[in-house]
């Protein structure tokens, strides 16, 4: 992986024009990822939390790295603009680059994803199975991209999967918030991630990896 370019290439999309398009074209899902800290709110009214600066940690730790890998993938799609297919690369250097910058950005994610962890379990209270539930909860939204038209059942399945990541992660930030271990609970959140979250992931990966060998053409782009 060529880092140097690949870290050029992601942060070159942050940029204020991009920004305001990522906000007028998401539309009422943008509008859910702004009221996240509402449902936060709600769903912490049923653990038994500890004290409301504790809780705010906690919350800023658990709603940050989710809004900024929401952007982040809004940003930086595989498909890439016009003039990068202009570019003199063959068939192969367009897939090696296209590959870079999407593994490139899963590291930047995962980071963002690790610190936040860390500050949960710092200032809440640690369990082995929260902890490794919520690593693999920002692995998968991490390497979530919505690869085809809207309407596609590709589409539909990145979407549910989007959401729950955040609701499986969500059930954790409540027992993360309480003493209690909640054994029961976290049974059948792993049940859920098993039979349900698994399985549609292999298969919204299966989607990205096609959308890869789509996007190193212009006409599949």
């Amino acid at each position: 992986m060529n880092i140097k370019m690949a870290f050029t290439s992601y942060i070159t999309e942050w940029n204020k024009e991009n920004l305001k398009n990522i906000f007028k074209e998401s539309g009422t899902e943008a509008v859910g990822i702004v009221l996240m800290p509402v449902w936060f709110g709600i769903a912490m009214m049923y653990g038994k939390s500890n004290t409301l600066s504790v809780d705010i940690l906690i919350a800023m730790a658990f709603l940050i790295p989710i809004v900024f890998v929401w952007i982040s993938q809004a940003l930086h799609p595989l498909k890439k603009n016009k003039m990068f297919y202009l570019l003199p690369r063959n068939h192969e250097e367009r897939k090696i680059r296209i590959v870079d910058d999407y593994l490139f950005q899963i590291v930047v994610h995962m980071m963002v994803f690790i610190i936040g962890d860390i500050v949960i379990f710092t200032v809440g209270h640690f369990n082995i199975n929260g902890f490794m539930a919520l690593i693999f909860n920002g692995f998968v939204f991490s390497t979530i991209l919505v690869t085809d038209d809207e309407g596609t059942k590709a589409f539909i399945a990145a979407k549910i999967l989007f959401t729950m990541c955040i609701f499986m992660s969500l059930a954790q930030m409540v027992i993360v918030s309480d003493r209690d271990l909640h054994v029961v609970m976290q049974i059948i959140l792993f049940v859920m991630a098993l039979t349900i979250e698994l399985p549609l992931y292999v298969y919204v990966m299966k989607n990205i990896i096609a959308g890869i060998g789509k996007a190193v053409e212009y006409k599949g782009a």
